[in-house]
């Protein structure tokens, strides 16, 4: 392993993505697709990304013009809804939509 590559957070392998090696992160996702429903299939990650066992998503930049950005309102409903207002925030941001629950309590 070169020394400026991560560690994977389970082990001494090089990271991949979201903080897991290969072998880490096919494992967390065998398990993802075995839950059946959105909602719980939320909290698994939730409580693996709580837990330092995975790397949260980060927020995509905005979608090019053949892109979906219908994706991205997805995910950000989906944050308020899990109470994840990090990433929620992470994705109006980057979508340049207006945060509701920050200006209600502005006011």
């Amino acid at each position: 392993m070169k020394r400026h590559e991560k560690k994977c957070l389970l082990c001494d392998e090089p990271e991949k993505t979201r903080g897991l090696c290969n072998k880490h992160y096919a494992r967390f996702n065998s398990k993802v697709n075995a839950i059946e429903g959105e909602e719980s299939k939320q909290r698994y990650n939730d409580l693996a990304v709580e837990n330092g066992w995975v790397k949260a998503v980060k927020p995509r930049g905005p979608q090019k013009a053949d892109g979906d950005v219908f994706d991205q309102l997805y995910e950000f409903v989906v944050a308020e809804q899990t109470e994840d207002y990090e990433v929620a925030q992470g994705i109006a941001a980057a979508l340049k939509i207006r945060d509701e629950r920050r200006s209600e309590s502005a006011d």
